[in-house]
């Protein structure tokens, strides 16, 4: 998380694409993103079955706009 909230104009899009990479079996239809009204990360849903395997997300499930850009916190500094 911390190279991706470096990585210029990420969006909810891109960082859908990270995480599918970085899990094995997903892509990035089954991850949804949340942002702030401010566009930082709010919260990360991976889209599951009944069988609780991933599948792909619904229209319906809110999330972000794919080209929605997002800022990643990276903590304060103490």
């Amino acid at each position: 998380m911390a190279a991706l909230s470096r990585q210029p104009g990420l969006n909810a899009r891109k960082l859908a694409e990270a995480l599918a990479a970085a899990n094995r079996g997903t892509d990035a239809s089954m991850w949804r993103i949340a942002t702030t009204r401010g566009g930082w990360l709010d919260e990360v849903r991976l889209c599951l079955d009944m069988g609780l395997k991933p599948k792909r997300c619904r229209a319906s499930e809110q999330g972000a706009k794919p080209k929605e850009t997002v800022r990643i916190w990276r903590g304060g500094g103490r």
